[in-house]
């Protein structure tokens, strides 16, 4: 090493040995902090997740499931101890029902009438909220059919295959207690076969059927096909008080005995809702996200629904429910729903 002109000059060799020292040494440095970090970062994570509850929700492919998709997402369930992760049932609320008795699900979303027909059959559910209804405005539903088929008006479904998501859907109740009988037509005089809202476009423009009678959003999907057009909007036959739509419930032994994980779930569910109605554009994304359906057409599809404030049970509205089921034969005239809600 010299000095030339007041700077410190190293020879090249000697310059390169103490670079790689350097370098060594920095390297070394790095992935100690990094080693450090991770470890913090593990142990962090650890210690969070070990704070929260598990439970695991059932949820069907529906647009007002979004409560729960964007509750998960955002965070609003995490916030009050619970990690709430969520299973997609395909099969619809009578594929629901088997989970929560199987145990594969602690709580699901799913449709009231569902629920009335299999707490009427002995299952031990409980609802601990209420998730939407139908009040009149707006509908989640319609009856669609081909520009083709010739058919104007209810009247002439008669002796036609209508298509429904199951057989004790809020579609059927309201098929058989709304529609049919405003064109004075009886369940003997139509045919109606149980096909998920998914394929029911599928069903309808190869002929299997000749109405179908969507959920949102598969009703704006459909209604925009080609070769569709909506024969009549359910919100016309909504009757007063409205019906109670989409509840969230479980099995009587899960929500009897876990009262602090049910005060949590409302909890986020609240904030999820409030939410999902103050943020239509980002509900909306999450659920085609989820859907896998343009944003463009869950957007619209939100706008069909009125969600219950801070996620309440509209009792008025579950007893008119009850009533139309009783009046359909779907449940005793016995039943009352009262007994089925936790409070």
């Amino acid at each position: 090493m010299a000095c030339k002109g007041g700077y410190v000059v190293i020879s090249n060799i000697k310059f390169k040995f103490y670079t790689m020292v350097l370098l060594g040494l920095a390297v070394i440095a790095t992935a100690c902090s990094a080693t450090k970090a991770s470890t913090v970062t593990s142990t962090t994570t650890k210690s969070i997740s070990s704070h929260l509850t598990s439970i695991n929700v059932g949820t069907l492919p529906a647009i007002d499931e979004v409560v729960i998709w964007l509750g998960v997402k955002q965070g609003f369930f995490k916030q009050h101890g619970l990690l709430v992760r969520y299973s997609n049932i395909s099969g619809g609320g009578a594929a629901i029902v088997p989970a929560l008795e199987s145990g594969s699900v602690q709580l699901a979303q799913f449709s009231t009438p569902v629920f009335m027909t299999a707490t009427a059959k002995g299952v031990p559910l409980k609802s601990i909220a209420g998730v939407d209804y139908i009040g009149g405005s707006v509908s989640p539903e319609a009856i669609l059919v081909k520009s083709t088929s010739g058919i104007n008006s209810i009247s002439q479904l008669q002796n036609k295959v209508i298509a429904v998501n199951a057989t004790n859907s809020l579609e059927m109740m309201r098929l058989l207690t709304e529609v049919l009988p405003a064109a004075h037509l009886t369940q003997s005089q139509v045919r109606i076969v149980p096909i998920p809202w998914p394929d029911m476009k599928e069903a309808l423009l190869t002929g299997e059927v000749q109405a179908v009678i969507p959920f949102e959003p598969f009703t704006t999907e459909i209604e925009q096909t080609p070769g569709v057009k909506v024969l009549t909007e359910m919100r016309r036959f909504v009757p007063r008080n409205g019906i109670a739509l989409g509840i969230v419930a479980g099995m009587d032994s899960y929500v009897s005995s876990h009262p602090a994980v049910i005060k949590a779930f409302r909890a986020g569910l609240a904030e999820s809702i409030a939410y999902v109605e103050n943020h239509p554009g980002q509900a909306a994304a999450v659920a085609s996200n989820v859907l896998k359906i343009p944003q463009v057409i869950t957007l619209k599809a939100l706008k069909t629904f009125e969600f219950n404030s801070e996620g309440k049970l509209d009792l008025k509205a579950m007893i008119n429910t009850a009533a139309a089921l009783k009046a359909s034969g779907l449940i005793p005239t016995s039943y009352n729903p009262d007994s089925y809600i936790t409070r």
